[in-house]
């Protein structure tokens, strides 16, 4: 009978699981691929990252990153190679280059339910799924044509294999379930934190995978996550007194818990159940093959550029202007799971409580031969809890100490950000809601006042600053002021898993409006992308499209075409030639001497021309300025030489005007007009 019911209860566990990740598939489906195409590429990473996939097929070359006609060596080849295969099928567009990263936060989402079902239960997986496809830098990375996406989604692969290899699946439904089983109880093998043989090469290939889409940090970070977990869960109360401990007494307790987590045995013998060696052997037969390729492609210039440009600078110095304090990345991490982050100081105060309570727990039965008078925990605290709390304090340590910071070099560790919240509409759902009413309210108070304020910068921002129709955007604040208003209802209402479900419902409708609809709206003001059109309308056999004073990764995307950045007046005449390729330019003599425009391999980083080289070198090219240097270009060009096409430059208040050759038959209408009139005509300038 006893097994009957408990095949019972499986199948129907099994059965709640498949409706999960249906309502999942959903749910992260219509937030990340709902008009994934309809805006233009945005900032200056999308259009890098798509015209590199572009350039690369255009070339048949699936070794050798390239844009703009030059080594890009920011990035590896995963993501190109993943864009490549999408714009096989669906051509070149905005869908294309984006459809894998959307694809793989759909994955992400998924193996985010998979492992912490495994570790707790369906209602917290489920949340943390919700939460985790509904936050707003998640969302971000899973519809952009960035390396974000593939490493989330490799690096989440690769700890939920090693959860779901290692420990045996929780059979419970709530907190109490799953709170009384022993922790070290759960592993499949007594006493083997780390699987073995097949189950570790599958943990070390996702691993490898992440460095062939951003790097070493692919594995370094997940290898460090599951080795402080496991030094900390085989040495259990690390982080809490399960007695209660006299103040006297704390840092000796403290002093010999963290000598209990890095003893040396402990680590080494961490280290051996971790079986680096597959480690090794994954990333040696997945990664190298592609770096060591791609570096005899180009003289190790890539290798150069990336191992020591893209790492060791970001690592030592602010790039690009990228820097901040030690509150960068909470206080990014607080802004990036919005709308949820309403949920950030109920859910440190319910982690607090549970935590107690493991002290009050294990205190009444505690043994007194404790070396420092404090108990071994009862298992009031989950295997989850630990891995979480690693994850996100592990990224943001390792990314705080180095000098570039960018918001998204956190978003790997989201799932685990998401399962931290989630204890809070977890509780709602079961009603187990304990806390004092003051912080809900804080929260839904917060999110209308967020939605006020959102309506109102979006109505400054296009009337007062841009001067476009403003539409219905302001609708998008209105979102959160209702959603507020619906929730708070229902939480004095006591009904506080309607309260959960109008938060769910308000953040998922905020998210798809915004990302999917949003953003198409702003982008239909980019005119800009008529100028290519006007360019290619001109541009003649030989002639090539130039920057002056400014070059954007969107105009080379667009413009289909490489750009070639124009020197100023006032700066020396750089070239390359054979003899100077590999020690740095050499200063040109003239401008008629030496081809300009000339490299020893088409990999390497075009020269800078001044403008009298490029009409000496290409005639008939087209140049692309800012208008307040239209002045400055045009005396330096001959009389035949005009503003061809000017248009708005995106999301500033100046323009951009495409000047070139004027057109013949514009110079047939002027002399036909000399000969008609017996005079000179001018045109202005």
């Amino acid at each position: 009978m006893i097994q009957k019911m408990d095949s019972s209860s499986a199948f129907r566990s099994r059965q709640g699981n498949a409706w999960d990740v249906v309502g999942l598939l959903l749910v992260a489906t219509s937030v990340f691929f709902v008009n994934l195409g309809g805006a233009r590429l945005w900032d200056r990473d999308e259009p890098r990252n798509a015209g590199c996939a572009v350039e690369m097929l255009q070339r048949g070359d699936w070794v050798t990153p390239m844009f703009n006609d030059e080594l890009r060596g920011q990035k590896p080849v995963l993501t190109y190679w993943l864009m490549m295969s999408a714009i096989s099928v669906f051509g070149v567009n905005e869908f294309a280059v984006r459809f894998w990263s959307a694809a793989l936060g759909v994955g992400t989402v998924l193996l985010t339910y998979l492992w912490v079902r495994h570790l707790l239960f369906p209602t917290i997986a489920r949340w943390t799924a919700l939460i985790l496809s509904t936050s707003l830098m998640f969302t971000l990375a899973a519809r952009a044509a960035t390396p974000d996406a593939p490493l989330i989604f490799c690096s989440t692969l690769a700890i939920a294999a090693y959860v779901m290899l290692t420990f045996k699946p929780s059979m419970g439904t709530n907190w109490d379930d799953v709170l009384a089983q022993g922790r070290a109880d759960r592993l499949r093998r007594p006493g083997v934190w780390f699987p073995t043989g097949g189950g570790a090469l599958l943990v070390y290939a996702a691993m490898a995978l992440g460095v062939l889409a951003k790097g070493p940090v692919g594995f370094v970070l997940p290898t460090i996550v599951i080795g402080l977990f496991i030094l900390i869960e085989s040495s259990v109360g690390v982080f809490y007194p399960t007695t209660p401990v006299q103040r006297h007494t704390r840092l000796t307790w403290l002093l010999y818990r963290t000598g209990s987590v890095l003893h040396p045995g402990r680590f080494f013998r961490t280290v051996w159940q971790m079986q680096p060696w597959w480690l090794v052997l994954m990333v040696a037969v997945i990664s190298v093959p592609w770096f060591v390729w791609v570096g005899l492609r180009t003289d190790g210039e890539f290798l150069e550029l990336f191992f020591f440009r893209e790492h060791l600078e970001r690592a030592t110095s602010a790039m690009e202007g990228h820097r901040g304090g030690w509150w960068f990345y909470p206080l990014a991490i607080l802004m990036g799971v919005f709308p949820w982050s309403i949920l950030a100081v109920p859910a440190i105060l319910v982690w607090r409580g549970l935590a107690r309570s493991m002290v009050v727990s294990a205190a009444q039965k505690s043994p007194s031969s404790d070396p420092v008078g404090v108990a071994l925990p009862d298992g009031r605290w989950s295997n989850a809890w630990t891995l979480a709390a690693v994850w996100v304090g592990l990224q943001v340590a390792v990314f705080s100490l180095a000098s570039t910071k960018l918001p998204s070099y956190v978003t790997p560790c989201y799932p685990a950000v998401a399962l931290l919240l989630a204890m809070v509409p977890t509780q709602l759902s079961q009603s187990t809601w304990r806390l004092h009413p003051f912080w809900l309210r804080a929260g839904f108070a917060t999110w209308a006042l967020a939605g006020i304020g959102l309506s109102a910068a979006v109505v400054y921002l296009f009337v007062n600053v841009m001067d476009w129709p403003v539409g219905w955007l302001p609708a998008l604040g209105g979102v959160l002021v209702l959603g507020a208003v619906l929730a708070a209802i229902f939480y004095e209402k006591q009904q506080l898993r309607r309260a959960a479900q109008v938060m769910f419902v308000t953040s998922w409708l905020f998210a798809v409006v915004s990302f999917g609809f949003a953003t198409s709206y702003v982008s239909q003001f980019r005119s800009t992308d008529d100028l290519w059109r006007v360019a290619r309308e001109h541009q003649r056999d030989g002639a090539i499209l130039a920057g002056y004073r400014d070059l954007e990764s969107t105009w080379v995307f667009y413009a289909g075409q490489p750009i070639w950045e124009l020197a100023l007046p006032s700066e020396p005449v750089l070239v390359r030639s054979e003899r100077s390729s590999a020690n740095g330019p050499s200063i040109a003599p003239s401008a008629t001497q030496v081809d300009p425009f000339a490299r020893a391999h088409d990999w390497q980083v075009k020269p800078r021309a001044t403008v009298e080289q490029l009409l000496v070198h290409r005639p008939g090219s087209l140049i692309v300025t800012p208008e307040k240097h239209l002045d400055e270009l045009l005396a330096q060009l001959p009389d035949n030489y005009i503003a061809l096409e000017t248009r708005p430059d995106f999301l500033t208040r100046h323009q951009l005007v495409l000047v070139g050759p004027r057109p013949i038959l514009a110079d047939v209408q002027l002399e036909q007009s000399r000969s008609a009139h017996g005079v000179e005509v001018t045109t202005s300038r």
